[in-house]
């Protein structure tokens, strides 16, 4: 596709089914079933070395 001969609303139509699809993605990662469904969370020192 290429942008510059493309009509602005199928620009629109393009960039809403783009919104919609990375909603429903984030639906899905979001989505807890129980109580109990979570991530545990692991928090510590890190070994790796950061060089500046």
């Amino acid at each position: 596709m290429n942008i510059g001969h493309s009509d602005p609303i199928d620009l629109l139509l393009d960039n809403i089914q783009l919104q919609y699809a990375a909603i429903i993605r984030a639906q899905n990662m979001m989505y807890v079933r129980e109580q109990e469904d979570k991530i545990i969370e692991q928090i510590g020192k890190s070994t790796r070395k950061v060089n500046n």
